[in-house]
């Protein structure tokens, strides 16, 4: 079997989300870091996505602990920690509890 060696924005952007959350193999890593060094839509939608991921993880944490966690821009922060309220009220008891 061949292995791809170029890979579209959407698939690139799909391996950045699945190594969010796996261990991707050494090629498809190196490709993804090349890949990234070419295209700057791809390494902003990396750089959201590892904002979001981070945010999520600390859902329940506190707010102060985030302000050092990621370097965003005043009003990015402000509006995710805007976001973040709101998700928490409307959280059913049972799991904000958690």
């Amino acid at each position: 079997m061949m292995f791809k060696w170029i890979f579209n924005c959407q698939e690139i952007n799909r391996m950045i989300s699945v190594g969010m959350d796996t261990e991707l193999p050494l090629m498809q890593r190196m490709l993804i870091r090349l890949h990234l060094m070419m295209c700057r839509s791809c390494t902003q939608v990396r750089a959201q996505l590892i904002s979001l991921n981070a945010y999520g993880r600390f859902l329940g944490s506190d707010e102060a602990a985030l302000d050092n966690l990621l370097p965003l821009a005043p009003e990015s922060r402000r509006r995710m920690k805007t976001r973040l309220r709101q998700a928490r009220a409307e959280m059913p008891e049972s799991v904000a509890d958690i």
